[in-house]
């Protein structure tokens, strides 16, 4: 049970990180 918490926290803080990444990308393009 624990794992399963920890493994869902971890690709959700993941999952955070890309789209992150994906926002700034997006936001330097409009700028450009």
């Amino acid at each position: 049970m624990h794992y399963f918490f920890i493994g869902a926290v971890s690709l959700f803080v993941i999952g955070l990180f890309i789209v992150g990444a994906v926002m700034d990308k997006d936001d330097m393009r409009d700028d450009d």
